[in-house]
């Protein structure tokens, strides 16, 4: 989980600094792989809730869930920068 929110801000930099260049069709491209990296952010979130469950300390259930939840909105609040970059590149295009 951690490598897919680096990479999607490393394309969401790109997506700027594409913006910055005007080259907007780059910039639209970077933005559609972020939102696939949120995507699979998402089911790799569902794979690792799935597995915490099965154990048996509840503290630590409790602990790692709060920890996925608030990466999963990472990933989520990357995803709605993603939105408002390509809503700019449609408006300067």
């Amino acid at each position: 989980i951690f490598d897919l929110i680096q990479q999607e801000m490393s394309h969401l930099t790109d997506g700027f600094n594409r913006l910055d260049t005007k080259n907007y069709i780059l910039a639209l491209d970077v933005i559609d792989q972020i939102i696939h990296l949120d995507n699979e952010l998402i089911r790799a979130y569902a794979t690792h809730l799935a597995k915490l469950f099965k154990e048996k300390d509840f503290q630590h259930i409790l602990m790692r869930k709060d920890i996925l939840a608030q990466l999963k909105e990472i990933s989520k609040r990357i995803h709605i920068c993603a939105n408002l970059l390509e809503d700019i590149v449609f408006k300067m295009n």
